[in-house]
C-alpha cells in the first residue's frame, strides 16, 4: 500500500512539474522576437534563462530540461501505450538520425544538422516524456489547461501591446506582428480547446461560458496579423466537425452552419481581396491565390520551386541534413538577416522532402496520420466530456501544426514542438484509457522473457 501511495504521489508531482514546464516554455519571451523587439514583459527575464545556451551540450537550458524529464519519465509507465504509435515515433527518430549521417557523409555541417532537427526531435521527446506519466483524461485535462492558460496570457499581452503601445503611438513604426509567428499555433489551439469544451457542454450556456476567453484570443489572432492563423483556425474547426459522431450534436451544428451559410457567403464575397481589418479572415485565403498575391506569397513560391528542384537531385534519399537546398531562383537574399535560410526553409513540408527524400519523408510523416486516427478513436470512445474534449483538441491540433510546417517554419518552433508533442502523447495514451484500443495479453514466451530479465514477478505456486 505504501509503495502504491508513493507511486501515486510521485506521478502527481511529475505531472504537475511537466505542466508547469510546458506553460513556462509557451509564455517565456525571446528578446527581439516578441513584440518586434520593441517591448517586453517580465517573461523576457524568464526567457533569458530558459533559452540560454549551454556551451557543453550545444543546446538551450529549456531543451536540456526536457531531455532530463524524458530520461526520468519516458520509461516510467510504458504499459497502456498504443504500441504502433510508439513504433512510429522511434521510426521517425531513427530516420532523422540516418538523414544526419547521410548529410554529414556528403559534406554537411554537423552543427547545422542539430540546428535543423533539434525542435523536431524535441517534439518526440516531449511526447514520450508526457506519455510516461500522463495516462487518463483527467491527467491530460491538467496538461491542456496549462496550454489554455498560456494562450490566454499571450493573447492578453498581445492585446495590451496593441491597444496601449501601438495604437497610442508610443511604439512607432508599428511592428508587423504583435507577439510572434509561432504564437499562431498557440492561439488557434486555445480557440479549439474552448470550442471543444463548448460542444461537449451541449447548450447555449456552454458557449456563453467560453465566449469571453475565445473573444480575447480571436482579438490576439487579428492583431498578430498572421494570415496562416485564420486558415489554421478554419481547418481546425472543420476537423472538429468531421470527427463528431453522428447524432443530435452533429445535426444541430450542421443545421446552424447551413442557416449561417448565406450570411457567410456574402461576407466572403464582400471581403475577397480586401485588406480592411474586418475582412482579415477572408484576406488570409484570398491573398494565397489570384491577383491578390503579395510579395511574401511570391517569395514562398520561389522557395518552393527551389526545394522541389533540390528534391529532384535525389528523390529517394534527399539532400541529407546539414546541407542547404539549391537556390536556383532567387527573389532577394536575406542572408544578412538570417544566414541559414537555405537550411531552414519556411515550407518545412517540402523541406523534409528535399532533405530526407521520399523514403525518409514517409517514415517521419507516418506519425501524423497515426496520431489523427488514434485521436479520433479516443474521441469516439470517450466516456466523459473531459475525455472527448482533450481527444478532440489533440486531434484537431495536428492539422494546425502541419499548416504551420507548410507555411511558417513550424519545424523550428518551440511552441509547435511542445503542442504537437502533447497531442502525440494523448494519442499514445487515451485510446487505451477509453477502451478504444485493446489491451494486448502477453504470450507465454514473452512472459517468460520478462521474468528472466526481471521485468515481471515469478508466478506464485498454488
Amino acid at each position: 500500500m505504501r509503495s502504491r501511495a508513493w507511486s501515486a504521489s510521485t506521478g502527481g508531482a511529475l505531472r504537475g512539474g511537466i505542466a508547469v514546464l510546458l506553460f513556462l516554455g509557451l509564455v517565456a519571451e525571446v528578446r527581439g522576437e516578441v513584440f518586434g523587439g520593441k517591448a517586453a514583459t517580465f517573461m523576457a527575464s524568464l526567457g533569458d534563462v530558459l533559452f540560454m545556451s549551454v556551451p557543453v551540450l550545444r543546446s538551450s537550458v529549456y531543451l536540456t530540461l526536457w531531455v532530463a524529464v524524458f530520461a526520468l519519465c519516458a520509461g516510467w509507465r510504458t504499459a497502456g501505450r498504443v504500441t504502433p504509435l510508439a513504433a512510429c515515433i522511434w521510426l521517425s527518430l531513427v530516420t532523422i538520425a540516418a538523414g544526419i549521417v547521410w548529410g554529414v557523409a556528403q559534406g554537411g555541417d554537423p552543427k547545422l544538422c542539430l540546428f535543423q532537427t533539434q525542435w523536431f526531435v524535441m517534439t518526440f521527446v516531449v511526447a514520450l516524456a508526457v506519455a510516461g506519466v500522463f495516462r487518463t483524461p483527467r491527467d491530460f485535462t491538467l496538461l491542456w489547461n496549462a496550454v489554455l492558460a498560456a494562450a490566454l496570457w499571450r493573447s492578453a499581452v498581445a492585446v495590451y501591446f496593441c491597444w496601449v503601445l501601438v495604437r497610442t503611438g508610443r511604439v512607432m513604426p508599428p511592428p508587423p506582428y504583435m507577439t510572434s509567428h509561432h504564437d499562431t499555433v498557440l492561439f488557434v489551439c486555445g480557440v479549439l480547446l474552448l470550442v471543444s469544451r463548448a460542444v461537449e457542454r451541449r447548450g447555449f450556456f456552454g458557449w456563453l461560458q467560453v465566449a469571453p476567453f475565445a473573444t480575447l484570443i480571436l482579438f490576439a489572432i487579428q492583431y498578430n496579423g498572421r494570415r496562416l492563423a485564420w486558415v489554421s483556425l478554419v481547418c481546425g474547426v472543420f476537423v472538429l466537425y468531421l470527427i463528431l459522431p453522428r447524432g443530435a450534436t452533429r445535426r444541430r451544428i450542421t443545421r446552424t452552419a447551413l442557416a449561417a451559410a448565406p450570411v457567410m457567403g456574402l461576407y466572403v464575397l464582400a471581403g475577397w481581396g480586401r485588406t480592411e481589418a474586418i475582412f482579415k479572415p477572408v484576406y488570409a485565403f484570398s491573398s494565397q491565390v489570384g491577383e491578390s498575391t503579395n510579395a511574401s506569397t511570391e517569395t514562398r513560391e520561389i522557395e518552393n520551386y527551389n526545394l522541389i528542384m533540390t528534391l529532384k537531385s535525389n528523390v529517394l534519399l534527399g539532400r541529407g541534413w546539414g546541407r542547404p537546398y539549391d537556390e536556383i531562383s532567387r527573389a532577394y537574399s536575406i542572408s544578412h538577416v538570417f544566414p541559414w535560410y537555405r537550411w531552414v526553409p519556411h515550407n518545412w513540408t517540402l523541406g523534409l522532402l528535399a532533405f530526407t527524400g521520399v523514403l525518409g519523408f514517409a517514415a517521419i510523416w507516418l506519425v501524423f496520420p497515426t496520431t489523427v486516427f488514434l485521436g479520433t478513436l479516443a474521441y469516439r470512445a470517450g466516456r466523459s466530456p473531459a475525455a472527448r474534449t482533450v481527444s478532440a483538441a489533440s486531434t484537431s491540433l495536428v492539422i494546425v501544426y502541419l499548416l504551420q510546417m507548410l507555411g511558417d517554419m513550424g519545424l523550428g518552433s518551440t511552441t509547435a514542438a511542445l503542442l504537437m508533442g502533447s497531442s502525440i502523447a494523448g494519442a499514445l495514451r487515451l485510446p487505451m484509457a477509453s477502451g478504444a484500443w485493446p489491451r494486448t495479453v502477453p504470450s507465454p514466451r514473452s512472459r517468460a522473457v520478462a521474468v528472466a530479465v526481471g521485468r515481471a514477478p515469478l508466478p506464485q505456486a498454488s
